[in-house]
């Protein structure tokens, strides 16, 4: 192996070779991160921002592949973590990266939101407490994503009121569509709430969650809606009132694709498959869309419309009844049905945020599929998921979740 191929696996854009399959070129990873801890003009002192942000940073350039030099690195902290040079740093971003490129960035710091103006904001350093003509809306930092030219962008938000961003708009192999198709996703701490900062010393809840999903994965890859599910499901096992949010930013350029962060020793050529060769692998386990009476995973795959559905029975009064009920229904694919189920019952935050993440993924899809504008291929992979997001929290549900009389 020679020195350019360690080059090029850490990040350095080059060109595949033509025997291997690939019809586009991956480009550089980008990291911008901003913690503030030191505010001041009114506004109260954060006690973790700063290391949060730092060992965020530390976990991908160490485990993954992102490079610790500039223009692919830019930092901000407290004092430098100004209006305008956040700005700067946007602007400077918009300028130098490429179709090829990908963008990951964290802001960790105070944030707002107005209900009389249904405005969402960051808030800098410099800026002065109730004066939001010093803060930064959520509008400009979606103008900034939106104007961006790169292939992804995945952004990680540690605020208070973060998934206020959503109101103004796990395979060893990745698919070649991840990489090829563009996308436009974060991940929040919270949504219209306040979120916990941590101990002194310690980190906030949202990030030791996040750290410890990145540091634990022993994949070679994660996919970022597999990092943000993670975040999730480990937010069920403790006492926190926050919910984290997810999912992909309306037009501003998503393209159903998403950003994977690939580990610092893997050879992603050997990870990005094409999804042909996927469906003609031995027990895919997917079969909803496949040609299964003929086995010919060659062809197109078509959306078989479902049959009509049967009038719903009596639902079960006791839990394992119930687990069991739902479980038919999910194999039946009637997801529209257990979700009207559990949204009556349910009562774990954290499993509730999955169902609604997922059930809107799959009102998603079927609008698509009714209007013959999506790929079949992807309604597979989609619907797969969305059918396993569903059976794990049906599997994880204990007397404690729900509540069997409502």
């Amino acid at each position: 192996m020679s020195p350019n191929d360690e080059l090029d696996r850490a990040g350095r854009k080059f060109k595949k070779k033509p025997s291997s399959g690939l019809n586009f070129t991956v480009g550089n990873n980008y990291l911008l991160i901003i913690g503030i801890d030191k505010y001041k003009n009114g506004i109260p002192r954060l006690r973790n921002a700063v290391s949060d942000a730092k060992l965020f940073k530390q976990t991908l350039v160490e485990h993954y592949q992102f490079r610790e030099e500039a223009p692919y690195l830019i930092e901000l902290y407290d004092e430098d973590a100004t209006r305008g040079n956040i700005i700067q740093a946007f602007d400077q971003l918009i300028l130098s990266l490429k179709e090829e490129d990908s963008l990951v960035f964290y802001f960790s710091g105070h944030g707002e939101y107005l209900e009389h103006i249904t405005t969402g904001y960051w808030v800098p350093v410099d800026a002065v407490n109730e004066k939001r003509y010093t803060y930064l809306t959520n509008d400009e930092v979606l103008k900034t994503i939106k104007s961006l030219k790169c292939r992804h962008v995945f952004g990680v938000i540690d605020s208070c009121f973060s998934g206020s961003l959503f109101r103004s708009m796990d395979k060893k192999k990745v698919t070649q569509r991840y990489f090829s198709k563009p996308s436009r996703m974060i991940v929040t701490s919270g949504q219209l709430e306040v979120v916990a900062d941590g101990a002194l010393g310690d980190q906030s809840p949202f990030a030791k969650k996040l750290l410890s999903q990145l540091k634990n994965n022993i994949s070679d890859s994660l996919r970022a809606a597999r990092l943000c599910e993670g975040i999730l499901e480990d937010f069920e096992f403790d006492d926190s009132k926050q919910v984290p949010q997810w999912g992909p930013l309306m037009n501003v350029g998503h393209g159903n694709g998403q950003f994977v962060f690939l580990r610092k020793d893997a050879d992603w050529e050997s990870l990005v498959v094409r999804e042909v060769e996927e469906q003609q692998s031995a027990g895919g386990g997917i079969t909803r869309h496949a040609d299964a009476a003929t086995g010919d995973s060659s062809k197109t795959p078509t959306v078989t419309p479902p049959a009509e559905p049967a009038e719903l029975g009596p639902v079960p009064d006791n839990l394992p009844d119930l687990k069991f009920y739902l479980e038919e229904l999910i194999a039946e694919e009637r997801i529209s049905d257990v979700y009207d189920i559990l949204k009556k019952k349910i009562t774990n935050r954290t499993l509730r945020g999955i169902l609604i993440n997922r059930h809107g993924e799959f009102r998603r899809n079927k609008r698509k599929e009714d209007a013959g504008t999506a790929d079949p291929r992807d309604l597979k992979v989609s619907y797969a998921q969305i059918r396993q997001a569903f059976l794990s929290v049906v599997s994880k549900l204990t007397d404690g979740d729900i509540n069997m009389k409502a």
